[in-house]
């Protein structure tokens, strides 16, 4: 996590980025965990692509059918998880998950706390149908409604 704070990701050794993925999957059901889950969020950055469409690929197994009665917290772990596998999938330029993140997070609940996600979402599906100036109204719109925070951290 330092790493990624401090911009030194590719400074990081093979070793320790296997470290990072070992502890992270101790257990066959690490998707059940939140602890787990947000561990994961914070360090996708240091898996290739197929390891995350492989992780991702899991967790869309495990709530696909069943996101209307899960936790909210839990939600809201698995919506960040979401669209971090959009933004860097996107910026590896690699769309190698990403209708089955966007048919993940559609079966959230259409609540308010779910709108800045279900926002970035968008932003991400317009960029990959290469309709940029549709991505940007969207980046426009959440700056004007003072979501500037997320505008800085969008591909």
């Amino acid at each position: 996590m330092q790493a990624i704070l401090d911009g030194t990701l590719a400074d990081m050794s093979n070793k320790m980025k296997k470290r990072i993925k070992k502890s992270l999957f101790e257990h066959d059901y690490w998707f059940q965990n939140e602890r787990y889950l947000k561990l994961l969020s914070n360090s996708l950055i240091v898996f290739d692509n197929i390891e995350i469409q492989y992780y991702f690929n899991q967790i869309y197994e495990a709530y696909y059918n069943e996101i209307d009665i899960q936790p909210y917290g839990l939600l809201k772990i698995i919506a960040a998880i979401s669209i971090n596998c959009l933004h860097i999938t996107y910026v590896r330029h690699d769309n190698i998950i990403e209708k089955k993140v966007v048919e993940l997070l559609d079966k959230f609940p259409q609540v308010p706390d779910f709108f800045v996600y279900q926002t970035i979402k968008n932003y991400y599906v317009k960029l990959f149908d290469g309709k940029k100036e549709d991505a940007e109204t969207i980046k426009q719109f959440m700056k004007q409604n003072g979501l500037n925070g997320y505008v800085e951290n969008l591909a």
